[in-house]
C-alpha cells in the first residue's frame, strides 16, 4: 500500500535575472499542485531553491515559514512544514520568508475522511423520457461515487470517467481500486490522483484487495489462450505471479477475510460439467479443493465472502445464492437477475445487490420469502448504478 506519509516538494521558480545585479528566486511553483490527505494523517511540505540560471536564493531553508489557510481542515508546524489532516475540505499552505508577509508560494492539500462505513458503487446520470423513467437514456457522465450504508448521503469521488467498473475500497479505507477498458488503477479517497497498475497483461479485471491490502488479486487471459487465470500484483505494479493453470479457466475470485484462503470458480461458460464450480486454494495457488462443483445444481459466478469465512455468496441468475463452505449445501435468498457481484455487510447483516438499483437481501432469508430492499432506486434521482461494495468497517469502535 502507498504509505500514509509522503513528501510533497515545492520547487521555487526563477525570477527575471540580470547579468548586472543579483535577483533573488521569487515565486514558488508546487509540485504536485495538489496533494490528498486523509484525516489524522500527515505530509511534509519542503522548499528548494532553483539557482539554475543564477538566481540567489532569498533566505535559507531555515528562514522559511508555513502558514495555513484554515487550521480546521489542515494544521501545519512553521517551522517544519509538517501538515496534518483535521476535517475534510482543502486548504492551501503558504511558505513566505521569516519577518514578512510576501507569500513565495503555496500548496494544496485536499483532505479526506477514509472511506469507511460506506458503500462505494459506479453510477451513471441518465435522462427519463417519461415519469416512470421507462423510457430513458443512458449517455450521461459516468463516475465513482459512495453513499451511506443506508441509501443516503450521496458524494461523487470522481466523475466524468470513461467506463469504469468493479470498485473496491482498501482496507484502511484510503483509496480505491477499480478496473477501466482493461486496466487497473488505483484512485486515492479524496477523488485527486488516479494511477494505473501496470501488469503488462492485456485484459486485467475483476481485481480485488487482500486483506492486508500489500496484493491486488485479479483474473486475466492466460499468454496465448482463451482462458483466464488468477495473479496477483503489488499496488505498484511489482511482483506480479501467477496463481493458476487451471484447464477449464477461472472466472472470478475473492479474497478470504483471514488472508488464507482464495475462492474462486471455474469458467461458468467452458462446455464441462466443472463449468460454475465453487473452488478454494491456499493464496499461495497450492491446496485446490472443491467446495460444490458442476453446472447442475450450483452454478455460481462473482464469490464474495461472509466476514466470518464460514460461507460465500454468489451470483447464480437469475437468484442470489449462499453456499456454506463447510458442508457445500446452497441456499436460495433472492431473485436477482443482474450480472453484478453481492456484497457482504461488514458486520454480516445484510448482502448488498446492485445493478440499475442498489438494494439488500438478509443473510438469512430464502427464496421466495427473501425480498430485495430497495437503497437507491433506480431513475430515482436521474442515475443508475451497478457494481456496489461495502467499504471496510472503521478499524475503532
Amino acid at each position: 500500500m502507498k504509505s500514509r506519509y509522503t513528501t510533497l516538494v515545492l520547487f521555487l521558480a526563477l525570477g527575471a535575472c540580470s547579468p548586472d545585479q543579483v535577483t533573488l528566486c521569487g515565486s514558488a511553483i508546487v509540485d504536485p499542485h495538489s496533494a490528498p490527505l486523509a484525516v489524522g494523517d500527515s505530509t511534509t511540505l519542503t522548499a528548494s531553491f532553483d539557482q539554475t540560471h543564477g538566481c540567489t536564493p532569498p533566505a535559507p531553508a531555515g528562514q522559511l515559514r508555513w502558514s495555513t489557510a484554515d487550521a480546521g481542515t489542515a494544521r501545519v508546524d512553521s517551522i517544519t512544514g509538517v501538515v496534518i489532516g483535521v476535517a475534510p475540505g482543502t486548504v492551501d499552505i503558504a511558505v513566505r520568508l521569516q519577518g514578512t508577509q510576501t507569500t513565495l508560494g503555496s500548496g494544496r492539500v485536499v483532505v479526506f475522511a477514509p472511506l469507511f462505513d460506506r458503500i462505494v458503487t459506479i453510477r451513471r446520470r441518465i435522462t427519463c423520457s417519461t415519469p416512470s423513467c421507462s423510457v430513458w437514456s443512458n449517455n450521461g457522465p459516468i463516475g465513482i461515487w459512495t453513499l451511506a450504508a443506508n441509501g443516503s448521503d450521496l458524494r461523487v469521488l470522481r466523475d466524468s470517467m470513461r467506463y469504469p467498473d468493479h470498485p473496491r475500497v482498501s482496507p484502511d479505507g484510503r483509496a480505491v481500486l477499480f478496473d477501466e477498458w482493461d486496466t487497473l488503477y488505483v484512485v486515492d479517497g479524496a477523488g485527486q490522483k488516479v494511477r494505473p497498475i501496470s501488469t503488462g497483461l492485456p485484459f486485467n479485471h475483476l481485481a480485488s484487495w487482500s486483506p492486508d491490502g500489500r496484493w491486488v488479486l485479479f483474473a486475466d487471459l492466460e499468454p496465448g489462450s482463451d482462458k483466464r487465470q488468477l495473479y496477483v500484483v503489488r499496488p505498484d505494479g511489482t511482483g506480479l505471479r501467477r496463481l493458476t493453470n487451471d484447464p477449464f479457466g477461472v472466472g472470478e475470485a475473492a479474497w478470504s477475510p483471514d488472508g488464507s484462503t482464495i475462492a474462486f470458480v471455474r469458467d461458468s461458460m467452458a462446455n464441462s460439467r466443472q463449468a460454475g464450480a465453487a473452488m478454494l486454494m491456499d493464496t499461495s495457488g497450492a491446496n485446490i479443493r472443491v467446495v460444490s462443483g458442476g453446472i447442475s445444481p450450483f452454478y455460481g459466478r462473482l464469490p464474495e465472502w461472509s466476514p466470518d469465512g464460514t460461507a460465500l455468496v454468489f451470483l447464480a441468475r437469475p437468484f442470489v445464492t449462499r453456499l456454506d463452505i463447510a458442508t457445500g449445501q446452497y441456499d436460495t435468498l433472492a431473485a436477482w437477475d443482474m450480472n453484478r457481484p453481492a456484497s457482504w455487510s461488514p458486520d454480516g447483516a445484510r448482502i448488498l445487490v446492485s445493478g440499475d438499483d442498489i438494494g439488500y437481501v438478509d443473510p438469512a432469508g430464502r427464496y421466495p420469502n427473501g425480498p430485495v430492499t430497495v437503497l437507491r432506486a433506480f431513475g430515482s434521482d436521474s442515475m443508475l448504478s451497478w457494481s456496489a461494495f461495502y467499504t471496510p468497517k472503521h478499524p475503532l469502535p
